[in-house]
C-alpha cells in the first residue's frame, strides 16, 4: 500500500465519567462511511457487525480486530463478506497487554477499590486465557488464594502446572461460596456466566469484577437497578458511587454483594487504564498490518509473525552501531582539567547513539590525574607525542602496580574496573578511547573512597 487515508466518522459524545470520557460510533454514520474506506481498526467487531448485506464495500476492505471477543464474533458468524486481521490473538496482543498490562491494571484497581491487603483472600477466576492466567500471576505474588473455573481441559491443565487448582464448570456454583472476590474474564458477551442464582449463593461482602469485555460477564437482571424477588428472597439492586449494591434478604437474614464499576471493566471504566506502552504496541500491530497487509480472502486471517516481529523490533533498544563520522572543526572544544585540556573528538556517536567515545588529552610537563578506575567502560591510550607514565593496579589488591612508559606510537589497554593514574614526564598528548562511552558517573577513585 502506498498511499491511505484514516478516516474516522462524526463522534457525538453520549456520556461522561469523572474518571472516563466515552464517545460512541453512530450506526447510521458508521453505515454512511463503509462504503467510502479501505480499512476498519475494530474493537469488539463493532463495525463488521453493520456489515449488512445492503452494505457496499469498497474492493480491497478489510478489518483490523485487536480483541478476543471481536474474533470470536466473526468465529460464529457465517457468511463473512470481508478479510478480517486477527492481531487480538497474536503472540504479542497476547503476552503484553492481556497477559500482563490488563492484569496488572485490574489488580491495581482492585486493591485501590478494597483498600485492604489481597493476602489471604479467596479468589474465583472465570476463565483461564490469556488475562485469566495473568491476573491469576499478580494475584498470587499478592498472597491471594486462586480457584480457576475453566470449560477448556487444557487451560485447566496449563492453570494447575501454574500451581493454580482449577475446575470445570459444573463446579462453579461450589467455586462461588467462600470467595472473597469473584473475578470474570470470559469475554462473554450473552450474560449466561453470573446471573441471581450465581449471586444468590457467593457470601455476604463479596465482590464481583469485570476482566472481560462490555458488560456482558454478568446478566443484565443483576446490573440493572430493581428490586425484585427471587427464590423466597428479596433482591435491590442499587448504584452507590459508580459500583452496583445487591442487597438481599431471605428469612430474615441479610447480605450485600458487590458488583464493582457497575459491571463494566473498572480498569477502563473508573481508574486510567491499561498502560499505555502496551497499547501503543497493540496500536503498532494494528498499524502496521495496515501497511503490510492486502488481504483478499474473505475470512479470518492470523497476524503474520513477520508483523510481529517489526513491531518487536521497535520496541528493543537501538543497537550500538560503529560508523564513520565526520567531526566538524566547530564541534572540538577542549575543556580546561588541572593536567592540561581534554578535546572531545567523537562523543555523540552515530544518529545519538553512543558505543564509545575518544577524546585526545593534552598534559602539561609534569602534571598527573588523580588515580582512577571505571566500572564500564576499557580504555585504550594512544600516544601521539611526548612521553608519560601510566600506573595501573587494581585497586582489590594492595602491591598489584605496574608502571608501563609511554612514548609516541605505543598504546594501553586499560580493562575495566583497573585503577590507573599518568604521569607527564614532558608535554605529553594521547588519544583515550573508552567503550562503553566515557562517563562522569562511572568514575570512581580509589584513594578517595
Amino acid at each position: 500500500m502506498d498511499d491511505f487515508t484514516i478516516e474516522l466518522p462524526r463522534l457525538r459524545r453520549v456520556s461522561e465519567h469523572p474518571c472516563c470520557l466515552s464517545n460512541r460510533l453512530l450506526e447510521d454514520d458508521v453505515q454512511a462511511t463503509l462504503p467510502t474506506i479501505d480499512i476498519a481498526f475494530e474493537d469488539g467487531a463493532r463495525v463488521s457487525r453493520l456489515v449488512t448485506d445492503e452494505v457496499i464495500l469498497r474492493p480491497g476492505f478489510f478489518t483490523i480486530e485487536q480483541t478476543t471477543s471481536g474474533i470470536r464474533y466473526h468465529d460464529a458468524k457465517d457468511g463473512l463478506r470481508h478479510p478480517v486481521v486477527n492481531v487480538a490473538e497474536s503472540q504479542l496482543k497476547l503476552s503484553v497487554e492481556n497477559g500482563t498490562a490488563t492484569p496488572a491494571a485490574i489488580v491495581t484497581a482492585l486493591s485501590t477499590f478494597s483498600r485492604s491487603s489481597l493476602a489471604g483472600k479467596r479468589v474465583t477466576l472465570l476463565g483461564y486465557g490469556s488475562v485469566g492466567s495473568g491476573l491469576a500471576r499478580i494475584l498470587a505474588s499478592c498472597g491471594s488464594r486462586i480457584l480457576a473455573v475453566e470449560p477448556d481441559p487444557v487451560r485447566r491443565v496449563i492453570a494447575r502446572t501454574h500451581g493454580f487448582e482449577a475446575v470445570d464448570l459444573q463446579a462453579l456454583h461450589g467455586a462461588l461460596v467462600d470467595a472473597d472476590y469473584v473475578i470474570s474474564a470470559t469475554a462473554n458477551r450473552d450474560g449466561s456466566t453470573i446471573g441471581v442464582t450465581e449471586v444468590m449463593l457467593l457470601k455476604d461482602g463479596c465482590c464481583l469484577l469485570n476482566a472481560g469485555s462490555g458488560t456482558g460477564e454478568f446478566a443484565a437482571e443483576i446490573r440493572s437497578p430493581q428490586k425484585r424477588s427471587a427464590h423466597r428472597s428479596e433482591m435491590n439492586v442499587k448504584v452507590v458511587e459508580g459500583h452496583l449494591h445487591i442487597e438481599i434478604s431471605k428469612e430474615g437474614k441479610q447480605k450485600t454483594i458487590q458488583i464493582l464499576s457497575d459491571g463494566r471493566t473498572i480498569n477502563l471504566h473508573h481508574f486510567p487504564g491499561t498502560a499505555s506502552d502496551a497499547i501503543d504496541i497493540v496500536f503498532a500491530l494494528m498499524l502496521c498490518a495496515a501497511i503490510e497487509l492486502s488481504p483478499k480472502k474473505a475470512g479470518v486471517l492470523n497476524l503474520p509473525p513477520e508483523i510481529e516481529k517489526l513491531v518487536a523490533g521497535f520496541c528493543e533498544a537501538p543497537r550500538e552501531i560503529r560508523q564513520p563520522l565526520l567531526i566538524a572543526p566547530e564541534q572540538l572544544k577542549a575543556g580546561d582539567r588541572p593536567f592540561g585540556s581534554v578535546t572531545p573528538i567523537a562523543v555523540s556517536g552515530v544518529n545519538g547513539i553512543r558505543s564509545f567515545t575518544i577524546a585526545r588529552a593534552v598534559f602539561d610537563a609534569g602534571s598527573t590525574t588523580s588515580g582512577h578506575y571505571h566500572h564500564r567502560s576499557e580504555e585504550v591510550y594512544i600516544a601521539e607525542n611526548g612521553e608519560a607514565r601510566i600506573s595501573v593496579w587494581d585497586p582489590k589488591k594492595t602491591g598489584s602496580a605496574q608502571d608501563f612508559n609511554m612514548s609516541p606510537g605505543q598504546f594501553l589497554v586499560v580493562p575495566e574496573g583497573m585503577a590507573h593514574q599518568v604521569f607527564a614526564k614532558e608535554k605529553f598528548v594521547c588519544l583515550v578511547v573508552a567503550c562503553p562511552g566515557f562517563s562522569f558517573w562511572d568514575q570512581f577513585f580509589p584513594n578517595e573512597a
